[in-house]
């Protein structure tokens, strides 16, 4: 089936809701958590959906919301959702005494697994405490930590075990109870979803049969696509944001609106691109598109997107 078979009854719902993992889904996995490959035509494709009318966009991540603030480059009206749904943008994290105490604990235990193992370190997040071995190399003592980390008393914590992760938390928020809630709230006709990791399967068991759910890479799933690739993510997008377009007047978009459509077509080509093409493209390609956005302004009545280049 091609993207555009794949996508086009989500893409011509009236109201339609976007949400997408971070890690693992728009950008790659590294050893540096601060220091990820953020595929660009994904991010330009989410751009220009946001700026279509009924349209909402989220990117809902396990990171803390002060993490994604960094490496997640995105402005509104794109929203950014923190730690699996507990962390909505504006909202201030509060714990419990107990819940602290439970944290403050299971932090001091996990440290001392860390302790002179090299590669393996412990993320603070607010709701949760989070053992990192990603940067091991030795694969025994590996297997030796992961022993020990599951012989832990979690004591009443929620315990998720995701890409070289291994996550407490004494939140109850999960992406599939955010996403019932999100879905309640803002009613959409349809939702597309796409992630990667086991934490990402919560969400894609709560959508409905006109819903979109995207696995990203190998391993068992409940969604009802799969894409090999953060690459292909971005093709995904790109034929969910073109095809949603052709519903659009694109005359009566304001110019940030079909800047960022523009911006969209622009990645998705360079997407295509090999090095050295880019290279040459730097200059001519941005102008090329941006002179075509403007001109899909005053053409009356014009319902069409930008023309593949």
């Amino acid at each position: 089936m091609s993207l555009s078979s794949t996508v086009s009854p989500a893409a011509r719902a009236p109201r339609l809701l976007v949400v997408s993992d971070f890690d693992g889904t728009l950008a790659g996995i590294s050893e540096d958590p601060m220091n990820v490959p953020v595929e660009s035509a994904s991010i330009a494709a989410l751009s220009a959906l946001a700026g279509m009318p009924d349209t909402r966009v989220v990117i809902l991540s396990g990171r803390n919301l002060a993490q994604l603030d960094i490496v997640c480059p995105t402005r509104p009206p794109i929203l950014r959702v923190g730690s699996h749904g507990a962390e909505p943008e504006g909202h201030d994290a509060t714990l419990t005494p107990e819940q602290r105490a439970t944290l403050d604990a299971l932090a001091a235990e996990l440290e001392a697994l860390c302790e002179g193992v090299e590669g393996a370190f412990v993320e603070y997040k607010p709701y949760q405490r989070v053992f990192h071995y990603i940067r091991v190399r030795d694969e025994s003592l590996m297997h030796r930590l992961l022993d020990e980390v599951a012989a832990l008393d979690p004591r009443g914590t929620h315990v998720t075990w995701g890409k070289r992760v291994v996550e407490f938390s004494v939140s109850t928020a999960t992406k599939g109870t955010w996403l019932s809630e999100e879905i309640a709230r803002w009613r959409p006709d349809a939702t597309v979803f796409l992630g990667d990791d086991t934490t990402d399967e919560h969400g894609f068991k709560v959508l409905g049969t006109g819903d979109l759910s995207v696995k990203v890479g190998p391993g068992e799933t409940a969604a009802t696509t799969r894409v090999n690739t953060i690459a292909e993510v971005g093709e995904l997008l790109h034929a969910l944001a073109r095809t949603r377009a052709e519903r659009i007047d694109v005359a009566m978009l304001t110019a940030e609106q079909r800047h960022a459509l523009a911006t969209a077509e622009m990645a998705a080509v360079r997407a295509q691109l090999s090095p050295e093409q880019q290279e040459t493209a730097q200059e001519a390609l941005p102008a090329e598109i941006m002179e075509r956005a403007h001109s899909l302004a005053a053409e009356e009545g014009a319902r069409t997107y930008f023309p593949a280049l």
